[in-house]
C-alpha cells in the first residue's frame, strides 16, 4: 500500500458472468475484508443494488469501497442495443452508491477501452461508455467516486496487487499495462503541419441540417466539396433546411438532403445509395446526436440514457459497417469534452462521446481512416442552444467557440493523420482549469495545474535519449517510467495561443 494510506472496512467486488475476479479478490483480501457479489447484468437495476448493499451492511457496517467489473460485459441490452448490459448495470450501480448510507467510493474497471499508445490498440470501444459515465459521476458525487481503471488483457498477480494499490487514492484514471500503471494527463498539442487541402467528391454529413451540421456544410462548400449529402431525421422538413439548401446551391455546390435515422442500418444503406456514381464519397462527418438536457446521473433512466447515446453509438457503428473498406479521405466523428474531462449532469452525453473516441482508435487499428474530435461548446448550434446550458458551461470555465475557429481547428486536426492520432480535443482556446469555485468539488489529476510553467523551447525533431516515445502533435509524448510530478502538464493559459491548439490526453507512469 502507499505510505500513510490504507484501505479499510469491507470492500465489495462486483462481477458478472465471464468476468474473472479471482486475482483481484485475493489481492484485496490481503488488506481488507472482501465480499464478492455476482451480478446478473440482464435483470439488475438500481433497486436491486440498493437492496444488495443494504444486505451486506445489515449490521451497520460501513463499506470501504466498491470495485466493479460489470462493464466487462459487452452483451447488448435486450431493449436498448446501443447500450451494453455491463454499462447499464454500471449506471444503476452508480445511482445506488449515491444514496447508500454505508458510504464507500466506486471504482469502475474496463478492459481494452482506452488507448495509451501506438502499440496499445483499443479492443472494446463499447466499454468506453463506462468512462463517460464515470467522469460525470466524479463531478456530481465526488465523495462517492473512486476512479476508472482499464485492465490488461491478461491480469497477472502483480497487476492485481498494483490495482489494489491504486484503490488507496491519488490517480483516478489509470490504465494497467505490462506491469506499469499509466495515469492520464492533458497536454498541449499544437498542430505541427500545414492544413491540407480539403478533398472534393461527395461529403456526407449526418446531422447535416442541424446547427453545427449546417456550419460544417458551409465550410466544406467553400473548400472544394463537389456534392454535399446532408442527412437528418426530418430531412427537408427540418427547420431552416430549405434556406440552407438554397444558400449552398447558390455557392455552386450540388446539395442533396436525405431523411435518415442513423440508428437504423436500413436507413444508412439507403443514405449511401444516394451517393452519385460520378461524384464518389470522399468524406464522412458524423455530427448527428441527441442533446441531453441537464440531468443528474441519479435521475436519468435507462431509456433516456439510451436515447441520448444511440445516434452517436449506433450511428457510427452503422456507418462503419455499411462503408466497409470503402476508401475515404476522412471519417470524422464529432465528440465532446464531456468524454475528456467530464461534464456534470451530462452522463449520457459523455458516455456516447467516450465511445466515439474509442471507436475512432479501433477503426484505425483495422486500417481505416478515422478522426474523433472532442469539441468544446460551439456558438450558434449544438448543446449550447439548450436552455440553461450556456450559463452552466460558462460557470465551469467553458466558453463557446466561434464556428470559424472551430472549423479552422477541424482542418488542422485532419492534417494530423499519423497513426498515433485518432482523437483530438478542441476548445478554441477558451478552456479554463476546473476549480471548486467554478462548480467542481473535485479536480481530477488529469487536469492538474503544473507547479510552474516550462520555458518555451523549439519543438524537438527527435525524441530525447532514453524515452519510449509516441509522436503526438509537434512534441513527443513521454512514456518513460518517470514519476508523475516530473511530467510536463498543461492547462488553461498555456493552451491559449493565437493559433488553433488542442489539449490532448496522454498516459504516463504513476510510479
Amino acid at each position: 500500500m502507499r505510505p500513510g494510506v490504507a484501505l479499510a472496512d469491507t470492500w465489495l467486488l462486483l462481477t458478472s458472468a465471464g468476468a474473472d475476479g479471482g486475482r483481484l479478490r485475493d489481492a484485496l483480501a490481503a488488506h481488507v475484508g472482501v465480499e464478492v457479489v455476482e451480478v446478473d447484468t440482464a435483470t439488475v437495476d438500481t433497486d436491486w443494488f440498493t437492496a444488495r448493499i443494504a444486505a451486506v451492511t445489515g449490521g451497520g457496517a460501513r463499506i470501504g469501497g466498491v470495485l466493479s467489473l460489470l462493464a466487462l460485459d459487452e452483451t447488448p441490452h435486450p431493449d436498448h442495443p446501443a447500450v451494453p448490459r455491463g454499462v447499464a448495470a454500471t449506471l444503476a450501480l452508480a445511482q445506488a452508491i449515491a444514496t447508500a448510507p454505508a458510504g464507500g467510493r466506486l471504482w469502475v474497471a474496463t478492459r481494452g477501452a482506452v488507448r495509451t499508445g501506438t502499440d496499445d490498440p483499443v479492443m472494446r470501444p463499447g466499454q468506453a461508455q463506462a468512462w463517460g459515465i464515470g467522469l460525470a459521476v466524479g463531478l456530481e458525487l465526488p465523495d462517492r467516486w473512486g476512479g476508472l481503471l482499464d485492465l490488461p488483457a491478461a491480469l497477472t498477480v502483480d497487476d492485481a496487487a498494483r490495482v489494489v494499490d491504486l484503490l488507496s487514492g491519488g490517480e483516478d484514471q489509470v490504465a494497467v499495462r505490462a506491469g506499469v500503471c499509466l495515469g492520464r494527463r492533458l497536454v498541449r498539442a499544437p498542430s505541427s503541419r500545414e492544413p491540407r487541402p480539403v478533398a472534393g467528391g461527395t461529403v456526407l454529413i449526418t446531422g447535416g441540417t442541424g446547427g453545427i451540421g449546417a456550419q460544417v456544410a458551409r465550410w466544406y462548400a467553400a473548400h472544394g466539396a463537389e456534392h454535399l449529402l446532408l442527412a437528418g431525421r426530418r430531412g427537408v422538413d427540418a427547420p431552416g433546411a430549405a434556406e440552407l439548401v438554397e444558400e449552398l446551391t447558390a455557392s455552386g455546390v450540388k446539395v442533396t438532403v436525405q431523411t435518415c435515422d442513423v440508428t437504423s442500418r436500413a436507413d444508412v444503406d439507403r443514405l449511401l445509395a444516394a451517393v452519385p456514381v460520378d461524384v464518389p464519397l470522399g468524406t464522412v462527418v458524423h455530427a448527428a446526436g441527441a442533446a441531453q438536457p441537464l440531468e443528474p446521473v441519479t435521475e436519468i433512466g435507462l431509456a433516456r440514457f439510451a436515447g441520448v447515446i444511440a445516434p452517436k453509438v449506433a450511428g457510427a457503428t452503422n456507418l462503419d459497417e455499411a462503408l466497409g473498406d470503402t476508401p475515404l479521405d476522412a471519417f470524422v466523428l464529432f465528440s465532446s469534452v464531456s468524454a475528456v474531462w467530464g461534464t456534470g449532469r451530462n452522463a449520457a452525453y459523455g458516455a456516447g462521446n467516450a465511445f466515439l473516441d474509442a471507436f475512432a482508435a479501433a477503426r484505425r487499428e483495422r486500417g481505416r481512416t478515422a478522426t474523433s474530435i472532442a469539441w468544446g461548446a460551439w456558438s450558434g448550434g449544438g448543446m449550447y442552444e439548450i436552455e440553461g446550458i450556456a450559463d452552466f458551461m460558462k460557470r465551469r470555465g467553458v466558453r463557446a467557440m466561434a464556428p470559424h475557429r472551430a472549423l479552422q481547428a477541424l482542418q488542422h486536426a485532419l492534417a494530423e493523420d499519423g497513426p498515433a492520432r485518432s482523437s483530438r480535443t478542441s476548445t478554441g482556446g477558451g478552456w479554463r482549469p476546473p476549480s471548486p469555485r467554478a462548480g467542481r468539488a473535485r479536480c481530477s489529476p488529469v487536469c492538474r495545474r503544473p507547479a510552474r510553467r516550462a520555458r518555451r523551447r523549439p519543438p524537438r525533431t527527435h525524441p530525447p535519449r532514453g524515452w519510449r516515445t509516441c509522436r503526438s502533435g509537434n512534441g513527443w509524448t513521454r512514456w518513460s517510467r518517470w514519476s508523475v510530478p516530473r511530467w510536463r502538464r498543461c492547462c488553461a493559459k498555456t493552451w491559449r495561443t493565437s493559433r488553433p491548439t488542442a489539449p490532448s490526453p496522454i498516459w504516463g507512469s504513476t510510479r
